[in-house]
């Protein structure tokens, strides 16, 4: 696939001509722009060594149905949306990008502490005795963690946090060589976009401090089962690398609501997803979230009370618990809470029902998807 278009750091779309002599100059900023696109140029192939990639796999139907499951994650989700929804355009992107498949090492030390019991004197004279006292014995330990991952980073600046949304957790394995992609994976008006990152700052900038994170996370999992830990110190983690250029077959689905833009981006296999931005009802949110406030108060309020309850009930043998009417008022407690819940089910029912009609009905949003 000889690549048709380049894009400049203006965000402009320039034409290459056929006859190009490998630099293109943007006519709105005067960038002039190396063309180090995916193509069938020998040349640049070799330069740019992209032996593989993601292919853009999806049909129509797929994205439709991605689009569809997104809108439905949405808990907030204007009940109009599938109505005055409209999808306007699908984009497909082949970005370059950097694998790095990167090993991370980093030592740390903390306090863990552990406890004891030890006898101790207590009294004086004739009334002095010995019992057991519990404590805690701290001591400094120097433990190593280690991560191994692939850490994928956009060669195009355009796309740095859209790969990272993307593909900073991908591990599914269902790259095909380079040829097969431009032979068979290649749809019409698909943008190949150029390497215009370096692979040093790709490293250095986003995948070490990804791995620096990973390797914290993975040191403080170990300490989980730990009751007692403190002044946990990691020192800066040696991460070493081995590099490969590749492609990311991306779509970006594109629709409206309200008059607003919103986005659905989809790795080529479509097993990943990201949003960028989702139709949201304010005033739904804003009364999902008092409801939901409201439930909470209760909840503590009437633990608060059960404390109480328990509390005096040990103190009176029980005398309190009967005198009282515990029971008769923790079960109306109950009936308070289970009465606000599902005054918030039935809110979200709402909502439910216009999904499920939707999907019923075989619905289709309106747009380029009408007729999948």
């Amino acid at each position: 696939m000889e690549a048709k278009t380049i894009q400049c750091r203006c965000k402009r779309m320039l034409p290459i001509p056929k006859n190009h002599t490998g630099i293109v100059k943007c006519e709105f900023c005067d960038t002039e722009m190396k063309i180090e696109g995916p193509s069938k140029n020998a040349a640049i192939n070799e330069k740019d060594k992209i032996p593989y990639g993601i292919p853009l796999k999806c049909t129509p139907l797929d994205l439709h149905t991605y689009l569809v499951n997104a809108l439905c994650n949405s808990p907030t989700l204007p009940v109009d949306v599938f109505d005055n929804a409209e999808v306007l355009r699908e984009e497909r992107y082949y970005i370059p990008a950097f694998q790095f498949s990167c090993n991370a090492d980093a030592d740390f030390s903390v306090r863990i502490g552990e406890q004891k019991t030890r006898p101790v004197s207590k009294g004086y004279g004739k009334s002095q005795y010995i019992t057991n006292e519990t404590y805690i014995d701290w001591s400094t330990r120097e433990r190593r963690s280690k991560v191994s991952k692939d850490v994928y980073v956009s060669g195009n600046l355009n796309f740095i946090k859209y790969v990272e949304a993307l593909y900073i957790d991908y591990c599914s394995r269902n790259f095909v060589d380079i040829e097969e992609i431009w032979e068979k994976y290649d749809p019409p008006g698909t943008q190949a976009l150029p390497f215009d990152h370096t692979e040093n700052k790709a490293f250095n900038e986003h995948a070490v401090p990804f791995m620096a994170h990973l390797t914290e996370e993975k040191a403080k999992e170990k300490l989980a089962e730990e009751r007692y830990v403190d002044n946990f110190r990691m020192e800066e983690p040696s991460v070493t690398k081995d590099v490969a250029r590749v492609h990311l077959g991306t779509y970006r689905i594109v629709y409206t609501y309200g008059g607003n833009e919103y986005y659905l981006w989809v790795t080529g296999d479509g097993d990943y997803m990201y949003n960028e931005g989702l139709p949201q009802d304010c005033t739904r949110a804003q009364t999902l979230q008092e409801m939901n406030g409201r439930l909470r108060q209760l909840q503590e309020a009437h633990k608060k009370e059960d404390d109480k309850v328990l509390w005096l009930s040990i103190i009176t043998c029980g005398i309190y618990y009967f005198a009282a009417g515990c029971k008769d008022k923790k079960i109306a407690r109950q009936q308070e809470q289970a009465k606000m819940q599902a005054e918030i089910d039935a809110y979200h029912a709402l909502l439910d029902n216009v999904k499920n009609a939707f999907r019923t009905h075989n619905g289709r949003l309106r747009g380029i998807y009408e007729g999948v």
